[in-house]
């Protein structure tokens, strides 16, 4: 019988889990760009300090940073995986009881 190894489970996993964080952190992204666009407004009549436009840039900064360490992640996850799969490495003989 044949299962897949421990290395190539863990890189699914991780695969999954960076695609399921950049799903939510892209879909947060557009929010946070309403709310500056709103705050700009905002500041431009008083209401809010401006100091609310350095949080909110630093904020959309710091998401954006995210999401494009996450494609790094996935890039080197998927390069792995490739080279895992073409040495047959992927798969290990298990023992039937």
């Amino acid at each position: 019988m044949q299962e897949f190894t421990k290395e190539w489970k863990a890189i699914q996993k991780a695969l999954s889990n960076c695609w399921s964080e950049k799903s939510a952190k892209g879909d947060a992204l557009p929010g946070l760009e309403k709310a500056r666009r709103k705050i700009f407004a905002d500041i431009a009549v008083g209401k809010v300090s401006p100091s609310k436009k350095k949080i909110i840039n630093s904020e959309i900064r710091q998401l954006k940073q995210d999401i494009e360490d996450i494609d790094i992640a996935v890039e080197e996850l998927e390069l792995r995986q490739t080279l895992i799969k073409r040495q047959g490495a992927h798969i290990q003989e298990v023992k039937e009881d």
